[in-house]
């Protein structure tokens, strides 16, 4: 079967939920978000990273305790604004949650 969107989005979530104590989990979330992002450009047949899955990843920063989880978060949040104005497409447009866990992550300090 091949993966959709919930189940993209449903994995980031694991990843957020744990990355408080797995280092390695944000990381994780992040790379799956790039591959999405990869594969969708070489063909539009594969799913997007959708609002949903970007904020997840984000969460997986927000939670970590990487010292470089802030411009993590931020170069995803440049990313998803990239792919909206290049795109026109809405699906990318970054949300409340989206700033909201950007400014959370950047709180904790470390960058």
């Amino acid at each position: 079967a091949v993966p959709d969107e919930i189940s993209y989005s449903s994995l980031l979530n694991v990843y957020a939920k744990n990355s408080w104590r797995d280092s390695s989990a944000a990381d994780k979330a992040e790379n799956l978000l790039l591959k999405m992002h990869q594969e969708h450009q070489q063909s539009s047949k594969n799913i997007a990273p959708t609002v949903r899955c970007f904020n997840a990843a984000l969460d997986a920063h927000a939670r970590s305790r990487d010292k470089n989880a802030g411009r993590r978060g931020l170069k995803l949040l440049s990313l998803m604004e990239d792919m909206r104005h290049t795109s026109g497409n809405g699906d990318f447009l970054p949300d409340s949650w989206s700033y909201n866990l950007v400014i959370k992550t950047l709180s904790k300090g470390g960058d």
